[in-house]
């Protein structure tokens, strides 16, 4: 197995974390939520990273995501390359419950349009 060491930079702080390469999207949000002290109740995180200047930010939303990035800092070693940039924004159960039904009520006819995903963690809910 084995483990890479992932630069995180939330706001003005920044931890340096060991990720095991099997790690998956709820892991490595859990780890930003613990490292940062962060409120899951409270907030959404979204994580990107920038592979050049020139491109948009790579968001990472999936288990998908996640292998894709340990490839990444599998092969390129350097700790100050390709941080993980953590975002948050607030939420509310109100304001899940009022996503969940809206997506639901404009999907009713468009089931492929808009997806909603609800990540637990620590007990506490998350939406993306």
């Amino acid at each position: 197995m084995g483990y890479v060491h992932v630069f995180l930079l939330y706001r003005l702080q920044s931890a340096l974390v060991m990720v095991d390469h099997n790690c998956s999207y709820i892991k490595l949000v859990e780890t930003a939520v613990i490292e940062f002290s962060l409120d899951p109740t409270k907030v959404a995180v979204t994580m990107t990273y920038t592979l050049n200047v020139n491109l948009p930010p790579v968001r990472i939303s999936s288990d998908s995501n996640v292998g894709t990035y340990v490839t990444l800092k599998t092969v390129e070693r350097d700790l100050s390359k390709y941080p993980i940039n953590i975002e948050c924004r607030s939420v509310s159960v109100q304001n899940i419950t009022t996503d969940i039904c809206d997506t639901v009520e404009e999907t009713s006819h468009r089931i492929d349009e808009n997806l909603v995903t609800i990540v637990s963690i620590l007990d506490a809910m998350s939406i993306e």
